[in-house]
């Protein structure tokens, strides 16, 4: 029941549904209450009951949340405090003249940016308990400017987080460099360069609009939303990475090595996406030359627009063309089936090599040529010298082309 009850709690508030590590910070604080409370000797039903009375104050907090000014930081700090049962312990405050790169390295606790009116970048250092030799220093060299976080050591239990409010007019290079932690980017509209590398912990980023998105996970979740930039380039070793709204004017390139992706409304020039071991769901995709690749995992495309190259060695290929588009599709599958449903309205021609099991699904206006070679078999629905082309190649698998509204 709790896990019902939080996730109907989260859904009153989509402006933070994007906010993973404080959704996880909230369910954790209302188990734990509940595991206080049975503890003290109180049923699981009556714990229960008495955590989520502790809702109400969250859901003062969270609606606050929305409407905080962006240079509130009384508001920020209080909020930030009572979620994350820490307080600002060191704040930092400095000018970004002649600044054209800030380099942030962390190795413990997650990392919030967020923008600023203020003509000054600020740093604050929440902690659950102070500790001076964790505090952010920062050093300038030249144009460049470092904060780093003190020497780590053994501290026992022990949460921090630290909050950097970046100036709306710095528009240079910020590289974040995490080794344990999540690192969270949200409003950021500079149309700077972000840099991202993190050893543990998952990486968002949010309604921003940026320049150039480069970042490197080696362990998990990477969720990206309602942001724009000219390039992304995203690379996952193990965990799920998700984007929807997005829109890049030249290139998106997702790479994981395990882990599912699930991508929509995603608008770019160039798309590049592969993952060695996982499942792609991509719905609602406009681009004009599309690589798309897995090694071991099923491929499902929903509304596709665009032209390029769709492979799975092992895995089916599902996937539906919008309504109005203009395609030429490679499809490759080595083992698995390969279904794909075209308007009625929409003239193709079409190219198909099986080696096992040949096709089985044709539209009922189908032309097909005459041809002796029962693997290969060619041909068009609607217009003979139409542009639009699907050529699949099937190894082991079905192959159908059907007509869908």
């Amino acid at each position: 029941m709790i896990d019902e009850k939080l996730k109907e709690f989260f859904n009153k508030f989509p402006h933070i549904k994007e906010n993973k590590p404080l959704q996880n910070t909230l369910s954790k604080k209302i188990k734990n209450l509940i595991k206080k409370e049975i503890q003290h000797g109180a049923s699981q039903f009556e714990a229960e009951q008495k955590a989520l009375l502790n809702l109400t104050d969250l859901d003062t907090m969270l609606s606050q949340l929305k409407s905080l000014e962006e240079n509130d930081y009384v508001k920020y700090n209080d909020f930030f405090a009572k979620i994350f049962d820490s307080k600002l312990v060191n704040e930092l405050k400095i000018k970004l003249n002649q600044i054209d790169e800030i380099h942030l390295n962390y190795r413990l606790g997650d990392i919030l940016v967020l923008p600023t009116t203020s003509f000054q970048l600020i740093v604050h250092d929440f902690m659950s308990r102070d500790i001076e030799n964790l505090h952010s220093t920062v050093e300038k060299v030249g144009n460049v400017l470092k904060i780093t976080q003190g020497p780590r050591k053994l501290v026992g239990i022990f949460k921090n987080k630290t909050l950097l409010f970046l100036p709306k007019e710095f528009t240079g290079f910020l590289t974040i460099r995490s080794q344990s932690g999540d690192v969270y980017i949200n409003k950021i509209s500079n149309y700077c360069m972000v840099d991202v590398t993190a050893i543990s912990g998952d990486f968002l980023l949010a309604h921003s609009t940026l320049k150039r998105v480069q970042a490197d996970l080696k362990s998990g979740d990477i969720v990206i939303s309602n942001t724009l930039a000219n390039v992304f380039h995203v690379n996952g070793h193990s965990g799920m990475l998700s984007s929807n709204d997005v829109d890049a004017k030249e290139e998106i390139s997702y790479h994981t090595v395990s882990g599912n992706i699930e991508l929509e409304n995603i608008t770019t020039k160039n798309f590049f996406v592969d993952t060695k071991s996982g499942k792609i769901v991509v719905n609602e995709l406009t681009s004009e030359n599309i690589d798309l690749v897995t090694d071991t995992g099923s491929i499902l495309l929903n509304n596709l627009t665009g032209s390029g190259s769709i492979k799975s060695n092992v895995g089916k290929i599902n996937l539906s063309l919008a309504k109005k588009s203009n395609f030429n599709l490679a499809i490759q599958s080595k083992v698995g089936s390969v279904t794909v449903n075209v308007s009625p309205a929409i003239f193709f021609k079409f190219k198909i090599n099986t080696k096992k099991i040949g096709p089985t699904d044709f539209p009922l206006d189908a032309i097909i040529y005459g041809n002796d070679d029962y693997d290969k078999i060619e041909g068009y629905v609607g217009e003979e010298d139409s542009t639009n082309l699907i050529d699949i190649l099937s190894k082991v698998g079905k192959v159908s082309i059907k007509n869908s509204n």
